[in-house]
């Protein structure tokens, strides 16, 4: 059975509009705006847009808090998450979201991510910090956000 079957079948089956979003991106066929459209407002990326915050983010970067329950505990796996539903730039959600991590590269934001452990000791000889804050213009910062930056 040859890949273009397999999308045949799934098609037969009126997947929903982010399941035929998604294989027309596979297969690099054009998406008619209707089908965006029906896509963008699914749940799926209702969801992403009801728990963005204002600046971009989606809370920490990096560590999760575990005393606050999120749909995304974690910037980082919201990202996972648009990544796989495959959400092109040139969006809000998309844009807000590339310029909050740029943000961050460029310490214009704090990251809200605090270092413990054996990380104190190496952070500290990147420069003074007024805390113990995750200092994303730092090389962990380049080496954790700049992936992510490449979302297309």
């Amino acid at each position: 059975m040859s890949v273009f079957d397999v999308v045949d079948r799934i098609y037969k089956m009126n997947p929903c509009a982010a399941v035929r979003y998604r294989l027309k991106r596979i297969m690099g066929e054009e998406i008619e705006p209707e089908l965006f459209d029906e896509f963008y407002n699914s749940k799926w990326v209702e969801i992403l847009k009801a728990n963005q915050n204002s600046d971009g983010g989606f809370g920490r970067f990096h560590s999760r808090d575990s005393k606050i329950k999120q749909v995304f505990p974690t910037t980082e796996l919201a990202v996972d998450s648009i990544k796989m539903l495959d959400i092109p730039r040139g969006n809000e959600l998309v844009d807000k979201l590339c310029d909050y991590m740029e943000k961050l590269l460029r310490n214009e934001i704090a990251c809200l991510n605090i270092i413990r452990g054996p990380f104190e000791h190496g952070i500290r000889e990147f420069g003074k910090l007024k805390r113990q804050a995750f200092i994303p213009g730092h090389i962990f910062g380049k080496i954790i956000i700049k992936p992510y930056l490449r979302l297309v």
